[in-house]
Order: C-alpha cells, then sequence, then structure tokens
C-alpha cells in the first residue's frame, strides 16, 4: 500500500491507521537527496521515526520575463511538479535555485495582462541566464488581445436598464463580426456586459474576465466587458 502526503511546516508528518508489519518511509524533495527509513509497526502503538534529508547543491536560474518588449511583474514562475517558484519583480526579473537536473518552469502571467502562460524548459549544470518572452493569450478561433490606453468617451443616450430591467437590446451603430459571424444588435446588462446572442442570456460568475480572461484557449465567448 502507497500512501502519499506534505509535511507541515515544521517538517512533522503523521500516517495514522498503518497496517501491522514492516513500513518504508521515503522522504522526496526539489534540492534534496531522497532519504527512507524503515519502521516497524505494532498494534495500538503510535511509533516515532525521523528522516534526515541531505541538501543538494544549488544552481541559480534567473533571468527577466518581457511581452511586447517590455519587463513584465507578478508573473508567477514555478517549477512544474513541485512547489518551488517565484514571482518576477517590478522589472520583470526573478531567481529561482534548484539542483542540478532537466525541469520545466511554468510562467503564468496574471490574469488582467494579454500575455499568455508559457513552459519553459530548462537543463541546469550550472548557475544559468534564461529569459522568457510571453506569448500573445488566444484562443482556438485565433483571436488575440492588445493592451493600450484609449480616451473614455461618454455616452449619450441613458438606457432604460435598471431594477428588473436588467439588460436592453441595442442597434449597433455598424455590423460588428464576433467569432465567424456578423452582428446588427446585441444585449447591455446592468453590471457592464454585452451579449451578441437573444435576450436573457446573461453570463455566469465563471466567466466574469476576473475569473475567465478573454480571449482564452476554452470555448469562443460571446460576451464583451
Amino acid at each position: 500500500m502507497n500512501r502519499k502526503l506534505a509535511t507541515g511546516q515544521n517538517g512533522t508528518y503523521a500516517l495514522p491507521s498503518l497496517k501491522t508489519g514492516t513500513c518504508r518511509i521515503s522522504a522526496r524533495k526539489l534540492g534534496c537527496d531522497e532519504a527512507s527509513a524503515t519502521v516497524i509497526v505494532a498494534a495500538d502503538t503510535t511509533v516515532v521515526q525521523d528522516v534526515a534529508m541531505t541538501a543538494l547543491p544549488a544552481h541559480t536560474v534567473a533571468g527577466t520575463v518581457t511581452f511586447g518588449g517590455g519587463p513584465q511583474s507578478d508573473v508567477e514562475i514555478r517549477v512544474a511538479g513541485t512547489s518551488t517558484g517565484t514571482v518576477t519583480d517590478s522589472t520583470g526579473r526573478y531567481r529561482l535555485a534548484v539542483p542540478a537536473g532537466t525541469y520545466e518552469l511554468d510562467v503564468i502571467p496574471p490574469h488582467a495582462h494579454c500575455a499568455g502562460p508559457v513552459k519553459v524548459p530548462v537543463a541546469v549544470g550550472a548557475d544559468m541566464t534564461r529569459d522568457v518572452v510571453l506569448p500573445s493569450r488566444t484562443d482556438h478561433f485565433g483571436y488575440t488581445c492588445a493592451e493600450g490606453n484609449a480616451p473614455y468617451i461618454a455616452g449619450s443616450d441613458r438606457l432604460p436598464i435598471r431594477g428588473a430591467a436588467i439588460r436592453h437590446q441595442i442597434t449597433l451603430p455598424f455590423p460588428v463580426m464576433h467569432y465567424g459571424a456578423t452582428y446588427d444588435s446585441a444585449w447591455l446588462g446592468v453590471d457592464g456586459w454585452l451579449s451578441f446572442l437573444r435576450e436573457g442570456v446573461r453570463p455566469p460568475i465563471n466567466r466574469c474576465p476576473r475569473m475567465a480572461p478573454r480571449p482564452a484557449e476554452s470555448s469562443p465567448s460571446e460576451m464583451a466587458w
């Protein structure tokens, strides 16, 4: 029987309800040699068994994460399959310490950005620099997004959206092509969404732009925010 668990912040662990007999305990952590111990479990007893791990020589993997030619802050850099990771600083720089070996880095930008995630393979044998250029976030239809500044344009007509009337149909000033279809009207919602589909379609909470940014690799969205 194999059982797995993670130690607490102080390194302690507990394996309750083990069968009586001989058990082998193995401990693994990135940056340390694997360590093991053999214990004999008797009925109605508690066995205390410490496991000593030895730290391996660590090498530094560092670099700068950019998108569109500029450094990207708050990007998560994680060694795939482990809890080892960090976040880029205000200049886009990151630094990790790992032992020699071959790894894959999961590079994940914040949802609010137009940059998409990327997996970066690294072969570590000494201190090294690994810069990362993030790809544009895209979906299966081929849509991407771009960040920029635009002046605020105030509306001229107040729509009757209040109370129970949470949506209102409008005529668009020009035809809009969206995911292969052309629309000349749309529905506006009281909380700021626009839908090209029929009245009554309202985005579920998991379609909120903070939870599911667009474009995404999932199904196309009929919504605009």
